[in-house]
């Protein structure tokens, strides 16, 4: 449960856990975003406390195209030990690695499962029949044929 965070409480959080020398997450107590990572007010403006607390360990994002990237794939850790800079293909590739990223049966929408896909990747049938059987489009049957869509999955 995330508390209301006293007058400075969450600032002298983090820059308690800068000076930390703990080698384990550590997760931050307060308001978060809809997404689940932390949040911070600095003046005017709410911040992810993720990528503040990398900014003050690292320096500031060398582009605007660089993520706050967990190493632990904890969103709601604030360790400095466990952020970096990364470029977002390199933090998508982090979220594979730790099995946070919303593919497949996990993503919200999906709806087929991986043993679906598969069945669907070993079928002979036409498309539009598989897409009548599982409930998706033509389209999506091809995408899946292709490896465009659900490509972390191989063919048996």
């Amino acid at each position: 449960m995330d508390i209301p965070a006293p007058h400075g409480a969450a600032h002298t959080f983090l820059r308690e856990a800068l000076t930390s020398d703990t080698d384990d997450c550590v997760p931050w107590p307060y308001g978060r975003m809809a997404n689940g990572y932390g949040r911070i007010r600095v003046g005017e403006f709410t911040h992810n406390a993720h990528r503040l607390m990398c900014a003050w360990k690292h320096g500031p994002a060398p582009t605007d195209q660089h993520d706050a990237a967990h190493a632990c794939g904890n969103r709601r850790c604030v360790n400095p030990r466990h952020v970096r800079w990364a470029t977002r293909a390199e933090n998508a590739a982090d979220k594979i690695i730790h099995g946070t990223d919303p593919r497949g049966e996990r993503n919200s929408s999906a709806k087929l499962t991986a043993a679906d896909v598969i069945e669907i990747m070993d079928s002979d049938e036409p498309g539009v029949v598989l897409a009548a059987r599982f409930g998706v489009s033509s389209p999506t049957i091809c995408l899946i044929r292709q490896g465009v869509r659900w490509s972390h999955l191989e063919a048996a």
